[in-house]
């Protein structure tokens, strides 16, 4: 199957020669090719674990941030 895009161009991947799904300044891409371009190399499990751990990372950031302001709430409701 080839893939022709708007302007009737078939591009084709600059590294396994795919059929080109993106279109990086002047360089095709196949999909797989493109994420292990920008992810230097990660595969798709390993960014996807990378993803899970940091969103773990910044709930536990701010629910220590909620409850250090509840804390200080509670000081500023006795103070006043």
């Amino acid at each position: 199957m080839n893939k022709i895009n708007i302007y009737g161009d078939y591009k084709v991947c600059i590294k396994c020669k795919d059929p080109a799904d993106v279109i990086e300044g002047t360089k095709d891409y196949c999909i797989e090719c493109w994420h292990d371009h920008v992810n230097n190399g990660k595969s798709f499990k390993e960014v996807d674990k990378q993803i899970k751990e940091e969103e773990r990372f910044i709930k536990k950031k701010w629910w220590k941030i909620t409850q250090l302001i509840k804390y200080l709430m509670k000081i500023l409701n006795h103070l006043f």
